[in-house]
C-alpha cells in the first residue's frame, strides 16, 4: 500500500489542469460523464484499441485513449502519466 503521505507529494506537484483516467469498463461511463460535467479533461485505458460501445455514449466517452498491449504496461508508465497530470481513478 502506498503511504498517504506519498500520494500527497505527488498530487502537490500536479498542476491544476487534471486529466482523469480508468480502465475502460461499464462503470467508467459513469466517471467519464461526471468527470466532464465537472470540467476535467478524461482519458480511457484499454487494451489494443479502443472500445466502439463509447460511440453509443457520447457524453461518457473519453477525450483521449492509451491503448495498451497489457495492462501491466501502466506501471511503467506512472512517472510520464505523473508529468501528464493524469490521476488514474481506480473501480471495480
Amino acid at each position: 500500500m502506498v503511504p498517504k503521505s506519498s500520494i500527497d507529494k505527488i498530487l502537490s506537484e500536479y498542476e491544476k489542469d487534471i486529466t482523469l483516467a480508468t480502465i475502460c469498463s461499464h462503470s467508467s461511463l459513469q466517471i467519464f460523464h461526471g468527470a466532464r460535467r465537472e470540467g476535467f479533461k478524461t482519458m480511457g485505458i484499454c487494451l489494443e484499441k479502443p472500445p466502439k460501445h463509447y460511440n453509443a455514449f457520447p457524453l461518457a466517452k473519453p477525450d483521449e485513449f492509451l491503448c495498451l498491449d497489457s495492462y501491466l504496461d501502466l506501471l511503467d508508465m506512472s512517472d510520464d502519466l505523473i508529468s501528464k497530470n493524469v490521476a488514474v481513478i481506480p473501480h471495480g
